[in-house]
């Protein structure tokens, strides 16, 4: 492809990561295993020109030719793609609009709204889920949990009452300090307070028990880690006799 459409040696000196690239492979053959062919081929073709042809990005290329700019360092690409992106908000790219550097400020906040509002969506899919799981860090989702338009609602469309609310949230995030407890369980404080706690604390959903249990972490340990949040609500804790589990991802 190269060979046949651009001299190598002029993608070469044009770009520097693609220099890198043929002087690594001896100039005989490049691969690129995070984009696909059509995708590495509009890179070329505006490294070699150094235009932006109109309508170049697309919902099912925004992604990708986001990714594919970043490798190589095209920084107008990377505008164009991210605009559209920003733009054109789904459940396939808010993650990336949320934690990827180039989004900021109000385009990254607008994100993290969008996914409050269609929070439901993404924890029924358990791509998307895991996507959360794997690529949000705390901060990150702790500013997600506070969006005032965190909803979520059944499978009529109704929403949850605040209670079962809360409860679904509070199984998600034990979910993802699971996921990587080492690292998350000393700000598992943090991401808790993020949720209504009175009303979980109340209704006997908070407790040291349960969420040893689901962390396979010994009750005297997580007590430590919860008394900053609990001692709060020492006294909405009487005649606690709830019992739970959730299942990890």
């Amino acid at each position: 492809f190269l060979e046949t459409f651009y001299p190598r040696v002029v993608l070469a000196t044009l770009n520097q990561r693609f220099d890198k690239l043929l002087e690594k492979e001896n100039g005989v053959q490049v691969e690129v295993a995070e984009v696909g062919g059509e995708v590495l081929r509009l890179v070329v073709e505006h490294i070699y020109t150094g235009k932006v042809r109109p309508n170049l990005v697309n919902r099912e290329n925004a992604k990708e030719l986001l990714a594919a700019a970043e490798i190589f360092e095209v920084e107008e690409l990377k505008e164009e793609a991210a605009i559209f992106m920003a733009k054109h908000l789904d459940k396939e790219n808010a993650i990336d609009v949320m934690t990827k550097d180039i989004f900021v400020g109000s385009v990254s906040n607008n994100a993290f709204a969008w996914v409050a509002n269609n929070f439901q969506t993404f924890l029924d899919s358990e791509p998307l889920k895991k996507r959360m799981f794997v690529e949000l860090g705390v901060g990150q989702l702790s500013h997600l949990l506070r969006q005032r338009g965190l909803m979520l609602w059944d499978k009529q469309g109704l929403y949850l009452p605040a209670l079962e609310r809360e409860k679904q949230l509070f199984f998600f995030v034990m979910a993802y300090v699971a996921h990587d407890k080492a690292t998350r369980l000393p700000d598992l404080t943090r991401l808790l307070a993020c949720l209504k706690l009175p009303l979980l604390v109340e209704s006997q959903v908070l407790s040291p028990a349960v969420m040893a249990e689901g962390l396979g972490e010994k009750v005297e340990e997580l007590s430590g880690v919860l008394s900053e949040v609990l001692e709060p609500w020492d006294s909405l804790q009487v005649g606690f006799c709830w019992k739970g589990s959730f299942i990890l991802p």
